[in-house]
């Protein structure tokens, strides 16, 4: 997919927390695209759960 990352954001929630969110900002980019990344990146090992999008328009 043809996606642009703009910013990746990790936070330790607790020192105990074997897993972590991942927020991840995209340039501007179709919806099909980030469908499709979504997809693979939930075929990672390391990804343990589903992905939630949600999508941003006019942030800046």
């Amino acid at each position: 997919a043809d996606i642009s990352i703009e910013a990746i954001l990790q936070r330790q929630t607790d020192a105990h927390d074997s897993h972590l969110p991942v927020v991840i900002l995209t340039h501007e980019v179709a919806g099909r695209a980030v469908v499709q990344a979504a997809a693979q990146i939930e075929q990672l090992a390391a990804v343990t759960g589903p992905i939630t999008r949600i999508r941003l328009q006019g942030f800046a």
